[in-house]
């Protein structure tokens, strides 16, 4: 997958701002600005860094109507919702292109076989919970690594829930081929129909209402309580904080106007409570395609959806050492869950998004 130009990106935040453009005229152009960027491969239909052969046969069939858009999104190379020849021609270009090739990642810490566990704090939704089926998962990953971690009543051997799984699957071994020598650790805390409010180190119970379920909160106590779990059970050392999350706040718009503020306030907590103040942070977002105006009018539900959305996507820009990771290509069972390979592909984007984010801070230190 090609490194993003996250400096553009940020001029490009930075001018929405100051033009004082609407967020629903910002969603429309969040699209290009990401392809441009160079954050998707073309045809890259399962999100795996790479254009195959499989991928422009799929991408041929679509331009010729014998499929639809929907089974390969990421063709939709300028988010005109249609395939083009210029759709067509970008794909063979990222094909034999940059995309050829699988990305590689350098390990963020020196990668030891020591004792020390380098954990990342994941916290959300439903979707952090997970409603993959265990079964789904490749056998390798059932049964674990030695290395891979993550924490129940101490830490153990990281495998699928008995009843569904998350990203967190996909995320820890990602991370693992990475640092094979490391051991990687998951301390994960959901809590579904949340909103971020209730995640608020500073939570009361009047800001609760606004979501309709003031019983939900305050949570972030028990995330510290992992926190703290996970350094009584072994030498941890936090590499990073991953965060999915948002629909619950999509309800209602004046939450979903104040997403941004509350999620760099819920980040700014979570440095100081965890002794890093330079902490990586991931924030999870599906801002590839925004709606269509005429959908936004429509139903309120999506007007909060793409607010939201927004904010997360800008939080890689406006909050330091955050990184985004875009989930909208990823299939779904349902409008808001992920099916079983939406997961392992949706864990392996918020790692490739924390790897790649790190290394291209690397590049820059080392040009300046």
């Amino acid at each position: 997958m090609r490194r993003a130009n996250r400096r553009a990106a940020a001029r490009f935040t930075e001018a929405l701002r100051r033009a004082a453009v609407g967020p629903l005229a910002a969603c429309a152009v969040a699209c290009a600005t990401s392809m441009q960027a160079g954050e998707f491969c073309t045809a890259d239909c399962n999100l795996d860094g790479l254009v195959g052969i499989d991928e422009l046969l799929t991408a041929v069939s679509i331009s010729l109507d014998l499929a639809d858009l929907e089974s390969c999104l990421a063709l939709d190379s300028d988010c005109d919702r249609s395939a083009t020849i210029v759709d067509l021609t970008r794909a063979v270009n990222d094909a034999f292109g940059d995309c050829a090739v699988a990305p590689t990642y350098d390990c963020p810490w020196p990668d030891l076989a020591d004792d020390d566990i380098h954990a990342f704090l994941m916290a959300g939704q439903s979707n952090m919970r997970g409603v993959g089926n265990p079964d789904d998962v490749p056998e390798d990953l059932q049964e674990g690594a030695p290395r891979v971690l993550d924490l129940g009543t101490e830490w153990r051997t990281l495998r699928p829930g008995h009843d569904f799984f998350g990203p967190e699957i996909g995320f820890a071994h990602t991370l693992a081929t990475a640092c094979p020598k490391s051991r990687i650790g998951v301390v994960k805390r959901h809590r579904v129909a949340s909103g971020i409010n209730a995640w608020l180190r500073d939570w009361n119970e009047e800001l609760a209402k606004l979501v309709g379920n003031p019983d939900v909160g305050p949570l972030y106590p028990t995330l510290m309580e992992r926190v703290d779990l996970a350094e009584r059970s072994g030498p941890v050392t936090w590499e990073g904080f991953i965060w999915v999350h948002g629909h619950t706040d999509k309800n209602l718009r004046e939450l979903a106007e104040s997403y941004g503020d509350n999620l760099e306030l819920l980040v700014e907590a979570v440095r100081e409570d965890l002794g890093r103040p330079d902490l990586p942070v991931v924030v999870q977002h599906a801002l590839r395609k925004p709606p269509q105006q005429a959908e936004l009018s429509a139903n309120l539900v999506l007007v909060g959806h793409g607010i939201v959305e927004l904010e997360k996507w800008k939080a890689q820009f406006e909050i330091p050492r955050t990184f985004g990771a875009d989930w909208t290509l990823l299939p779904r069972r349902d409008f808001v869950h992920l099916t079983s390979e939406g997961y392992l592909r949706g864990g392996r984007l918020l790692a490739e998004a924390l790897l790649d984010g790190l290394q291209s801070e690397a590049a820059r230190s080392d040009e300046e």
